[in-house]
């Protein structure tokens, strides 16, 4: 079936202010009346599946598990990430509505290569999700890039790994949908209208 609203990835490494301009596209998005849907993944709405993998994450303690094999997580990942496309983003976009994704299965596959996870292992989960979205493919997907994260980071050789990692899958993907790198200077206001003027004027193809 093909779905009438858009699709629109926000991706890049943590310190880039990403969860902030979310925030800014919906204020944005709501102003001017343009019917949106605001979604992190894996998720972090109470009660559902992607919360639940999100505190496993950050916290596995709490349900008394004592560590978490780094294939495992981003298998809970990819899990979360499939209830989520059939059961909210499909639905939303298929009512016409622009769904904005705080992460995309590239951070799956970012985060997991750094983390150790062989690469064939991720490439099988992420077959799943793709077979999930199936033609449904992004009306654009922007990487936030810097040289340097508004936070200070301890672990600042692995936090460049990251860049470097989403700035080779950027240019892989560009040739499946819309990519675009944006290069923050001062903050993420640069990057609002930008991609607000793919909202508007991109169609899915």
């Amino acid at each position: 079936m093909e779905l009438n609203g858009k699709l629109i990835v926000i991706e890049g490494p943590d310190g880039l202010g990403k969860s902030t301009l979310v925030q800014a596209l919906e204020d944005s998005l709501t102003k001017d009346g343009i019917p949106s849907l605001i979604l992190a993944f894996p998720g972090r709405d109470v009660g559902s599946l992607g919360e639940l993998i999100y505190r496993i994450h950050h916290d596995s303690n709490e349900f008394g598990i004592a560590e978490v094999d780094p294939a495992a997580l981003q298998c809970l990942h990819i899990a979360a990430h499939l209830n989520v496309i059939a059961q909210t983003i499909k639905p939303a976009l298929a009512e016409g509505k622009t769904v904005v994704l705080d992460r995309f299965w590239w951070s799956t596959l970012v985060y997991g290569k750094i983390a150790g996870v062989d690469e064939s292992i991720l490439t099988h989960m992420i077959d799943a999700e793709k077979s999930m979205w199936a033609k449904d493919l992004p009306n654009l997907a922007v990487l936030l890039s810097r040289k340097e994260p508004f936070c200070v980071r301890p672990e600042h050789d692995k936090w460049l790994s990251l860049v470097n990692e989403y700035n080779t899958l950027a240019e892989a993907e560009s040739s499946c949908y819309p990519v675009k790198v944006i290069h923050l200077q001062d903050g993420i206001e640069e990057a609002v209208p930008v991609i607000l003027q793919h909202v508007s004027g991109n169609h899915r193809a």
